[in-house]
């Protein structure tokens, strides 16, 4: 963890988070948390933005719950884009926006079954022009997705 591997950085987070082997500190998971973000490891990323949502481990700021699930869904984490659809259909950190959830949402759905019967609730309560909205914005999101990704997450 200490010669910066990320996944072996994560590790130590989530034993810190959960108290697994070690005692309960949140503001330690943190730490490590942040160490594995700094090289795009989505799921440190998820779970940092998980702590500013929680406030365990950092003051509670959804702006910045926001921000860490942004970074992972840019890298086309399947968790962390529908984490951030969910920001967007409650309004949390960001303004409430049925249109944005539901793109974010169909992002990762054929990977998972979750986004998609989230998708499919919000749906129920969208205009059919929010939801024509809602799949173009979906494809205006997977183009820089894809380039990212071919750029190794630059």
């Amino acid at each position: 963890a200490e010669r910066g591997n990320a996944n072996a950085q994560c590790s130590p987070g989530s034993h810190y988070g959960n108290g697994r082997a070690v005692e309960q500190d949140y503001a330690e998971a943190v730490r490590w948390f942040r160490k594995a973000t700094e090289q795009d490891f989505t799921l440190a990323q998820n779970r940092l933005a998980a702590c500013y949502a929680k406030g365990e481990g950092v003051e509670k700021n959804l702006v910045e719950t926001v921000k860490w699930y942004r970074k992972s869904a840019e890298l086309n984490s399947p968790a962390g884009q529908t984490y951030l659809g969910d920001c967007y259909a409650k309004g949390e950190g960001v303004e409430q926006d049925k249109t944005e959830a539901y793109a974010w949402y169909s992002l990762p759905t054929e990977t998972l079954t979750i986004p998609r019967k989230k998708r499919e609730a919000l749906e129920k309560e969208m205009s059919p022009q929010q939801v024509i909205a809602g799949k173009k914005r979906a494809e205006e999101l997977r183009a820089p997705i894809a380039a990212k990704l071919k750029s190794g997450g630059k």
